[in-house]
């Protein structure tokens, strides 16, 4: 069997504002960080791009974790696949501009969008992007976040068109 006969699905599963250490932090043999037992829900504090330059001061940094027996399901996930636990935010701030990063490896702001942030671009943006490439190569692609917090739909060659399932699919787009 030919290698790229092997991989039928790569599956990518981000959790808003939490970083590894908060959940696996202590994970058997992960490069981790050992923090105070986190309680639920855990406080969002601020965490645009002025909040990270400012994380070691007030109200600086949640240091806080999660146990296996809090979250089992992302546990089992650990477990039976691939866990990375050397991978590290590309922008230090907000969701929005590392969502681009992960999807396009680029991103034109530092901070989410929104028409009042006139110091940076708007969407949509034009980017190359990995959702892009695998339907130029064939592949399909799906997204199955919330559609209202997606940010497939701000790269232009990418969104926003959904199935009849109210998945975000680039078949639609070729």
């Amino acid at each position: 069997m030919s290698a790229s006969g092997l991989i039928k699905h790569v599956v990518i599963i981000v959790k808003e504002n939490h970083t590894f250490d908060n959940y696996f932090g202590t994970f058997p043999g992960a490069n981790g960080a050992v923090f105070p037992h986190a309680g639920d829900p855990i406080h969002d504090p601020p965490h645009d791009h002025r909040a990270w330059l400012n994380r070691n001061g007030p109200p600086g940094a949640v240091r806080l974790q999660y146990t296996k027996a809090d979250i089992p399901a992302y546990w089992a996930y650990a477990q039976q696949y691939t866990l990375c636990d050397n991978f590290f935010t590309d922008v230090a701030s907000q969701s929005e501009p590392n969502h681009l990063m992960l999807i396009a490896a680029d991103s034109p702001i530092v901070d989410n969008a929104s028409p009042n942030r006139t110091y940076q671009p708007q969407p949509p943006y034009d980017l190359p992007s990995l959702p892009a490439a695998l339907a130029a190569a064939g592949h399909e692609w799906r997204d199955y976040a919330d559609q209202n917090a997606s940010y497939f739909r701000h790269i232009e060659r990418c969104g926003p068109r959904l199935s009849a399932h109210g998945v975000l699919d680039v078949r639609a787009r070729r």
